[in-house]
């Protein structure tokens, strides 16, 4: 523990993010040389912005959240955490194994992987969380797809109090003492604009509660009223509650919990689902048990099958009740270090008699020593004054209910606390700057410097630096496709006063406490300058795009007419497709997690699985008033599994949809063909599995969503009640859905992918994450749209069959079964940080899928819905395994020559921030060769100096790939069925990549600086006019069709 009179130690401050769309929080690192802290906001957004600025998060031992416990605030520590955690593990395991390839014999081996398992986590291995109210449960609440063994976490939930505690600090290690204020907002006001919450903290039924099938909580701990309302209980009964949402916690992140360890149980008492096995009594092999199951109707044979006990978290239904205190008390810190000795004076120490050398040092280090005669002298006697100790404050400010009971805080009048205090960091929500009490507050204080984190002072720069650069240069090859991200570089909306009294925060501004106090903006990074990050964009890259765009132009003026003829009512309202995540695992500096959004127009949007900070990637999208009309319009969200890079944002969407709707009290009418019209209640239906559908159920005692309707989709949850399933019906047809099939996938626990048909016939497909699936590729024939997932190229079939992801090779070959038109591939490993390879592509020899009648009986419509009373359940109803492969219910399907791409497959690569109309997929392949050179140019510059040798490596070859695409653009001939997988034989795929090629009319110079292969015939026919604009940002396509030849589309 740290003392007065410690050594001197340097430690700063330094701001990580400051608000922007792309991060919502502000958030500042603690850095003392052997460890960090992280203070303020962990939102959606903060782990990527510290990748983007190489921040390293392994020292990383406390986070100390500050304001109130929402989303807004904490939604993205669950990421970070998970992060930290697979980080922490890995450097476990690459111990762990160096140590068992160090022993001297197979026996050393298995005694020191015995006792690394055994070993207990030292104090120095955990993670503290310290936060406010509510900052257990709303950690519990998702314990249904949190497992991780490498990282112990803690928390420290702060309760508020109305007697602080001044004499000492709340909490304190050998290096920083921290006050904590709970601030709660003032009395007279919490009671009018607080918003109304039932008992128990959840959603009040005036606006509309979660889940049309939700289940009621039960708990054996709860206190009921006489109106059986939930009663806040004894302090007796929260303090057990707490030691439940703890252990809970604490096996989330460090369970010795072992998913290999399997033991034997009488059948009749197994507890489904579970997977079950038999040893054989021949080979004396495990196989899965395949005869009657516990709760299926049938008799049970009287034996033992093999089964995991469940991992702990499982066994927990429902969380105990929040406790409610009446209003959301908003955490602020004071943080300071130790007094610091004074300066050894050596004349003071020579006039006493003490000699020189070891002597000196013990005094120096505070120590006492003895001398010869037996005089005793201490530190205090050779050493300066002591130094007083410094700090900092970090308040936050949900709102200016809030500044009142602030000022009045105790700590501001106690010397030993306030004056250490040599800066203040204010986060202010919107509004709070204006405060004109906070002013006077601020003024009060002269000797303080005041930093100010808000909307009002902080511009919306470009926070993910590298991804926005990316974006950028993709546009100089087509705005149709990749827009500029929004951004603004100025202070917007200006703070209309002075700004002498305050300065501004910016991510990277230092703060130094000691050993001298002093502010430093030398590590503040430029913004990004979209000028610079054109620049040297090669010519031949701007020629080629050039190139494309008018050819594009001349065949939408050709087709001006074709969408009429398709029998599709959508040809009124061209779906758009916008890829905002296209990552897998985590986010990265290029990427962002999964994310995809359908617009329909007259359907309204529909939102196909949602990262964390996918909000960041609309608001960068949508500009002001066209982002509140996306999100009124979001009918739909589908979770295809509980991994969290596929649904950590959804809270933060569904807030802001909440938002948006707010202020919407009846239709609007909109312009034929714009938008959907605006529904009163504004609700939206989230389909998924029940544990995430139960995630966002539980997190409603944190804070509202708004007007959710729960659909569940899973094979082992029965119907909720007799009506479910005509619930199910009605909710589809008010967003035009006329059919909807999910079918279960392999992947993980619970992974489904999905189909559904529009009421216009418009048929979309999504696969989630997921092995090829003959029954997805199935119950999607005929679509309009398949999304897929593509996390490996071909080369790394190894690694997608480990991670059970798909090759590239192996999502055409859905497409292909499926019959899509239109294909798009995302979910790229993070390894493939721009341009996936596209050449070579091996098909797959085979997928595994139930028999078709089996798929078809679960394949219900909406009437069948109805009839059946259930709700949308696939094939498996009564399988227990993750895909249940192997089983008896599989067939395989073996590629055949009808089988492979057509060449009128339209097929594109997902980019972040990618807005594609469905009728202009086809046209993506044009634009190959320009982003062929764009990726080649990038990636032989090597200008990512903090890339690994082995990652340059990676860059080098696929830079090679690259070009080899760009100036042949050819498949190689091969026999079919090569090692396991069909590779295209032909030029079958040639058209689907490149698209079609024609004679053109260049001139000279441009000829020179292209190769011969693509230059198209981009003479316009005489009925015919092909315009392409260029400006600034990137050229743009346009259709412009003389008077006789008009689109057959709405005005």
């Amino acid at each position: 523990m740290g003392r007065a009179g410690a050594s001197r130690k340097k430690f700063y401050f330094q701001f990580i993010t400051t608000p922007t769309a792309d991060t919502a929080g502000t958030s500042l690192l603690l850095h003392f040389d052997d460890k960090r802290y992280i203070f303020g906001d962990i939102s959606e957004g903060t782990q990527r912005a510290c990748v983007q600025r190489g921040i390293g998060l392994k020292k990383v031992k406390h986070i100390f959240l500050s304001g109130t416990t929402t989303w807004n605030n904490t939604g993205g520590l669950i990421g970070m955490v998970l992060t930290m955690a697979d980080a922490q593990a890995a450097e476990r395991e690459s111990d762990r194994l160096r140590f068992a390839g160090a022993a001297t014999s197979t026996t050393d081996a298995r005694i020191s992987q015995d006792s690394k398992e055994q070993s207990h986590f030292t104090e120095g291995d955990a993670l503290t969380i310290h936060g406010g109210e509510r900052l257990l449960h709303m950690l519990a609440c998702c314990r249904s797809f949190v497992l991780r063994k490498g990282l112990p976490v803690s928390v420290n939930e702060i309760e508020h109090s109305n007697e602080p505690n001044l004499d000492g600090p709340t909490w304190s290690d050998e290096n920083i003492r921290v006050w904590a204020m709970p601030i709660a907002p003032s009395v007279s006001e919490a009671s009018e604009s607080d918003e109304a919450e039932t008992s128990d903290g959840s959603a009040s039924s005036a606006e509309g509660s979660f889940g049309t099938n939700g289940r009621k909580r039960s708990h054996d701990q709860f206190t009921q009223g006489d109106d059986g309302s939930i009663l806040p209980g004894s302090p007796d009964q929260h303090q057990r509650h707490q030691k439940l949402r703890q252990r809970i916690v604490t096996d989330m992140f460090n369970s010795n919990w072992n998913r290999d360890a399997l033991f034997e149980t009488p059948l009749a008492d197994v507890k489904m689902p579970a997977a079950m096995f038999v040893r054989d009594p021949e080979t004396k092999r495990l196989t899965s048990y395949a005869g009657p199951r516990p709760g299926d109707g049938h008799s049970l044979p009287n034996i033992k099958v093999l089964v995991r006990h469940p991992w702990p978290n499982a066994l927990v239904d429902d969380l105990p009740p929040v406790r409610n205190i009446g209003f959301k008390p908003a955490m602020s810190y004071i943080v300071q270090g130790y007094p610091q000795r004074g300066k050894f004076d050596i004349r003071k120490a020579q006039a006493l008699g003490v000699p020189e050398g070891p002597s000196y040092s013990s005094l120096a280090a505070g120590n006492s020593v003895t001398l010869e005669d037996g005089t005793i002298v201490t530190s205090d006697m050779v050493l300066g004054p002591t130094k007083p100790s410094r700090g900092i404050a970090i308040i936050e400010l949900p709102s200016a209910r809030y500044v009142e009971n602030l000022i009045r805080r105790p700590e501001w009048t106690s010397d030993k606390i306030r004056n250490g205090v040599a800066a203040i960091c204010w986060i202010l929500a919107p509004g709070v700057i204006y405060s004109s009490t906070l002013r006077m507050f601020m003024k009060s204080m002269p000797d303080v410097e005041h930093i100010i984190s808000s909307a009002e002072v902080c511009p919306n720069y470009l926070s993910f630096d590298s991804s926005a650069a990316s974006t950028v240069r993709l546009s100089r090859i087509c705005r149709n496709y990749f827009p500029v991200p929004f951004h603004d570089n100025a202070t917007l909306p200006q703070f209309q006063t002075s700004l002498d009294e305050f300065a501004a925060a910016d991510r990277g501004l230092k703060v130094q406490i000691e050993p001298e106090f002093l502010i430093s903006k030398d590590e503040i990074p430029p913004f990004l300058n979209i000028a610079e990050v054109v620049k040297d964009l090669p010519i031949r890259v701007q020629q080629y795009a050039s190139i494309a765009c008018q050819q594009v132009a001349t065949e939408m003026a050709f087709e001006s007419g074709s969408d009429a003829q398709r029998g599709h009512e959508y040809s009124e309202y061209d779906p758009e497709i916008i890829t905002l995540g296209t990552g897998s695992a985590l986010p990265s500096k290029y990427r962002n997690v999964s994310a995809t959004l359908l617009r329909t127009g007259r359907y309204g949007n529909f939102l196909f699985d949602c990262g964390e900070n996918t909000i960041g990637q609309l608001r960068r999208i949508f500009d002001g008033p066209e982002l509140g009309e996306v999100l009124r319009n979001l009918k739909f969200i589908w979770l295809s599994h509980g991994h969290a890079d596929h649904h950590l944002g959804t809270i933060s969407v569904l807030l802001s949809h909440r938002h948006a709707c707010k202020n919407v009290s009846a239709p609007v009418r909109r312009k034929k063909g714009t938008n959907a019209p605006h529904d009163p209640t504004c609700r939206v239906v989230v389909a998924s599995g029940s544990k995430l559908l139960q995630f966002l159920e539980e997190y409603e005692s944190v804070e509202k969503l708004g007007n959710v309707e729960e659909l569940l989709c899973q094979r082992y949850e029965a119907p909720i009640s007799d009506n479910s399933g005509e619930k199910a019906n009605s909710l589809l047809q008010k967003i035009g859905i006329n059919r909807l099939r999910t079918t279960h996938v392999e992947h993980c626990h619970g992974a489904q992918a999905i189909a559904i048909t529009f009421a216009n016939g418009f048929k979309f497909s999504y696969s989630g994450d997921c092995r090829p699936s003959l029954q997805f590729a199935r119950i999607g024939k005929d679509s309009d749209v398949l999304i897929h997932e593509a996390t490996f190229d071909d080369d790394m079939q190894g690694d997608a069959l480990a991670k059970k992801h798909s090759t590239t090779g192996e999502a055409l070959g859905v497409a292909a079964k499926m019959e899509a038109k239109n294909l798009i591939l995302t979910h790229f490993s993070q390894r493939y940080q721009k341009l996936p390879v596209m050449e070579n592509i091996k098909l797959p020899s085979s997928m595994k899928g139930p028999p078709s009648d089996s798929v078809e009986e679960s394949l219900a419509t909406l009437d069948e819905l109805h009839e059946a009373g259930r709700t949308v359940e696939d094939a498996f109803s009564n399988g227990d395994s993750e895909f249940l492969e192997g089983s008896e219910k599989l067939v395989e399907w073996t590629a055949s020559g009808s089988d492979l791409p057509k060449a009128d497959m339209n097929i594109g690569v997902a980019f972040d921030y990618m807005r594609v109309r469905v009728s202009d997929i086809k046209h993506m392949k044009t634009f190959t060769p320009a982003l062929a050179a764009l990726f080649e140019a990038e990636q032989t510059n090597l200008g990512h100096n903090d890339a690994s040798p082995q990652a340059k490596n990676d860059m080098i070859n696929r830079a090679k790939a690259s070009k080899k695409t760009q100036q042949s653009m050819e498949i190689e001939k091969q026999e079919p069925r090569m090692s396991g997988t069909d590779r295209v034989s032909s030029r079958t795929l040639q058209n689907s990549l490149e698209g079609p090629r024609h004679d053109t009319k260049i001139e000279s110079e441009e000829k020179s600086n292209l190769p011969s292969k693509v230059l198209h015939d981009l003479a316009p026919k005489s009925h015919t006019k092909a315009v392409v604009t260029t400006a600034a940002d990137g050229p743009i396509f346009e259709r412009l069709p003389p008077s006789d030849i008009r689109p057959n589309h709405p005005p």
